[in-house]
């Protein structure tokens, strides 16, 4: 009887130190390959969105009176957003800007010439070839004031190293010299800028 009991003892302590002893630790590889290289590969399609959209097509610029000295109509023209999604590492775009004369519509009257406006956009708030006019990838942004509209398109803002999926907006706005010589009326134009 004390025989089993003792041995029942032994049976049970050498079970609970079992437990307690840490498991073996793997043994390192040494039949090899003991590693294995996977080639990843997949593809970036282009959406070729290459594209500049105004907030609107018509704005209308405060009124104003004629003096002797003529007078200065200007204002915001739309905001505007050029999107670029050729994916590109060193892309580049440029918008030029161009307008009509201005009439009042009214046979025999006088227009203000193109070459009286002027344009210039909300860039000039921030360094030129900055960044901070563009979302999602990146561009170097540079605003070039415009002396005088005219018919032939002239560059407004130029973006250079356009990287990926690249959003830039902008406001554009215009001045017009009226001269003294201008009749009362309403005056319409078309102003156009232009992506390439």
């Amino acid at each position: 009887m004390r025989k089993s009991l003792a041995l029942g003892m032994t049976v049970a302590m050498t079970s609970g130190l079992a437990a307690l002893v840490p498991a073996v630790a793997n043994a390192a590889c040494t039949t090899g390959p003991c590693s294995q290289p996977t080639t990843v590969t997949f593809s970036l399609n282009s959406s070729g969105t290459f594209q500049i959209n105004q907030a609107s097509n018509a704005v209308t610029l405060a009124s104003q009176t004629l003096s002797a000295t003529g007078a200065t109509v200007s204002g915001a023209l739309p905001a505007t957003t050029v999107t670029d999604g050729r994916a590109q590492v060193a892309g580049a775009w440029t918008v030029s800007i161009s307008s009509t004369a201005f009439s009042d519509g009214v046979a025999g009257d006088p227009t203000i010439p193109a070459s009286l406006a002027s344009a210039t956009t909300n860039l000039n708030l921030v360094a030129a070839n900055n960044t901070a006019a563009t979302t999602g990838g990146t561009a170097l942004v540079a605003y070039v004031p415009v002396a005088s509209l005219g018919t032939t398109a002239s560059p407004l803002v130029v973006a250079t190293l356009v990287q990926g999926v690249a959003v830039t907006n902008y406001t554009p706005s215009m001045s017009i010299a009226v001269p003294p010589t201008a009749v009362a009326g309403t005056y319409t134009g078309t102003v156009t800028q232009t992506l390439s």
